[in-house]
């Protein structure tokens, strides 16, 4: 694999990374969203890079001391390549004086669960019929940002 680059995306390259999720969603945002999100002073969306390829994202934003990881999405292609655990770290680094920090994820997504998990978060609840395409629950998972930071990679 070329180096991989991580840093936060701008406007121009908003449509590489909406095609991204576009791909790993069945539920995707909109394009507008997605806009927003780049606009947004609370919010950031952080894209991965092999070379110049946009390969994958994370969408985060923190309010009030409140990290939220709205989504992270990798290419299939270039999983299992701790692309993930890259863009995580950078999400949660973003936001150095967050107090906690939340996520939802699918109940059938194991792989995202356990990266999230050896970063610290902890299933704290769910959200019955949460995702659609296909319709199922959501875990809902939180991390104390006070306390270590992630587990050694």
């Amino acid at each position: 694999m070329s180096k991989l680059v991580v840093e936060e995306i701008d406007l121009q390259q908003c449509n590489d990374f909406w095609e991204i999720e576009k791909q790993c969603f069945s539920d995707p945002w909109s394009f507008l969203d997605f806009e927003y999100q780049i606009k947004n002073p609370n919010a950031e969306i952080i894209g991965a890079f092999v070379g110049n390829m946009p390969v994958g994202f994370v969408n985060v934003q923190c309010v009030a001391g409140e990290l939220t990881i709205n989504n992270i999405a990798v290419l299939k292609e270039f999983r299992k390549q701790s692309i993930g655990e890259k863009l995580l770290k950078a999400a949660l680094e973003a936001y150095p004086n967050a107090d906690v920090a939340f996520l939802e994820v699918r109940e059938s997504n194991i792989p995202a669960q356990k990266l999230y998990e050896k970063f610290g978060f902890v299933k704290v609840g769910e959200r019955k019929n949460y995702y659609q395409n296909p319709t199922e629950n959501a875990m809902l998972m939180t991390k104390n940002m006070k306390t270590e930071q992630y587990n050694e990679l």
